[in-house]
C-alpha cells in the first residue's frame, strides 16, 4: 500500500523533474550548457537521495536509545533536512542558470551529498 506522503512526493518530484528538464532544453545551444544540465541532474539526484535517508532516519531516530550519540544524530539529521529543503528551495524557486545560481546549486548539492554520508555512516556506528 502506498501511503499518501509517498504519492505526494512522488508528484512533486515529478513536477520538478519536469521543471528541470525544460529549464535543460532552454539551455541547449548555450556555451555552458553541459555544465550546467550535469549540475541540475545532480542536484535532483542528491536531492532525492535525501529525502529518502531522512525518511528512512526518522523511524532509525525513534527506536534510538537516549544518549549524546542519539543527540549528535538528531543534530545531523536536523542539518541534513534544514539543507535539504534549502536546495529544494533552490530548485524550485524560479530557476536560471546565472553563474552566481548555478554555484550555489553545485554548492548545496555536494554539501547535501556529504551530509547525507555522514549521517548514514551515524547509522551504522
Amino acid at each position: 500500500v502506498e501511503l499518501f506522503y509517498d504519492r505526494a512526493a512522488k508528484i512533486l518530484e515529478e513536477k520538478l523533474v519536469e521543471r528541470v528538464g525544460e529549464l535543460k532544453k532552454s539551455l541547449r545551444g548555450d556555451s555552458k550548457c553541459y555544465t550546467n544540465e550535469r549540475a541540475l541532474d545532480r542536484a535532483v539526484d542528491v536531492l532525492r537521495l535525501c529525502r529518502s535517508t531522512l525518511k528512512f532516519t526518522y523511524a532509525f531516530a525513534f527506536y534510538l536509545y537516549r544518549n549524546n550519540q542519539a543527540e549528535v544524530f538528531e543534530q545531523n539529521q536536523a542539518d541534513l533536512e534544514r539543507a535539504t529543503e534549502a536546495l529544494s528551495r533552490l530548485l524550485e524557486q524560479e530557476m536560471d542558470t546565472t553563474a552566481e545560481h548555478m554555484r550555489k546549486l553545485m554548492d548545496k548539492s555536494s554539501y547535501c551529498f556529504d551530509r547525507r554520508i555522514t549521517l548514514l555512516r551515524h547509522c551504522k556506528e
